[in-house]
């Protein structure tokens, strides 16, 4: 993927050789290790050089990065933020520089609004489903020519059904209807650690095509082998989770290289991202797709089969 004076464009990325854990089939795209100019926003939590926190006395649809460092953190589009008043996940990629920057986010702990957790702490990934359809729903809004921080506030009320279906369909009950509840539960986590664990990618990997069962779903790449390196373990137990229970024979090779493809034939719509850089998305009737560019370079892409 790069910027050209024609616009953004997506690069056709090279495969590696697939592999397959239960109903979980991965390939690896091979890459160079880049990115020492950004960080990402789980490490930099993890490391105390920045809070994510309500804004204010808390507003669903966004939280706040404090970034007290000297680089701009990467949030990956999908990944969950426990704690506050309420657990959230992050609705695109986004990069944000130093000070302050409010992030739209939707809410997967329907049932609590308290603020007993203290600050936001770095959870777990969305199912791929429901990072599809939050996908396809920023894109209708990035079409239509909404503006501001609005273009990237999903519909909530899809999101919250989308999490009661993962919970009912594993049989999972939680008293705050909190998708990390699903992950937690015994039975799943033993199921999800069995599924991830058996799929060991290269150390030189920058991003994966994903299938369940017979379907591709999914594809993610960063600029970055060593960022995909540590956003990879926490990624791949949504992927797991919704593979629990499928079945399939695995797409081919050729079917997985035209997915990842797949936009290098479509149209692009850009918007400024609500942090640093650009959002930029394609879609069609079988796929939506989405990248964060900042400076020229893709930091963070995705592909969803609709």
């Amino acid at each position: 993927m790069t910027n050209s004076s024609n616009g953004y464009q997506w690069h056709r990325p090279d495969l590696g050789s697939p592999q397959t854990s239960g109903a979980l089939t991965v390939w690896p795209l091979p890459g160079d290790s880049r990115g020492d100019d950004y960080m990402l926003l789980a490490t930099a939590v993890e490391k105390g050089i920045a809070r994510v926190t309500e804004v204010g006395g808390g507003n669903v649809p966004e939280i706040e990065i404090v970034n007290d460092g000297k680089l701009p953190l990467l949030g990956v589009q999908g990944e969950e933020y426990q704690g506050a008043k309420q657990n959230r996940s992050l609705n695109i990629s986004i990069l944000a520089g130093p000070g302050k920057t409010r992030i739209p986010v939707t809410c997967v702990e329907q049932g609590r609004w308290d603020r007993s957790h203290g600050d936001f702490k770095p959870g777990r990934y969305e199912s791929s489903k429901i990072r599809m359809e939050k996908a396809v729903m920023l894109s209708a809004s990035v079409k239509k020519g909404v503006t501001g921080m609005a273009r990237y506030i999903a519909d909530q009320g899809r999101v919250w059904d989308a999490v009661d279906e993962v919970s009912s369909s594993h049989g999972v009950s939680s008293l705050t209807s909190a998708l990390s509840d699903v992950y937690d539960s015994k039975h799943v986590r033993r199921v999800v650690d069995e599924i991830a664990g058996g799929i060991d990618l290269p150390p030189d990997t920058r991003g994966a095509v994903v299938a369940i069962g017979g379907h591709l779903v999914a594809a993610d790449i960063f600029e970055s082998s060593g960022v995909f390196a540590t956003v990879w373990p926490r990624m791949i137990e949504g992927f797991a989770l919704s593979a629990m229970g499928e079945k399939g024979v695995p797409p081919s090779a050729e079917a997985a290289e035209s997915f990842v493809a797949a936009p290098c034939q479509l149209d692009w719509v850009a918007a400024p991202s609500a942090g640093l850089g650009e959002d930029v998305r394609w879609e069609s009737k079988q796929v939506v797709a989405t990248a964060l560019f900042w400076e020229g370079r893709v930091l963070h892409g995705s592909v969803f089969s609709r």
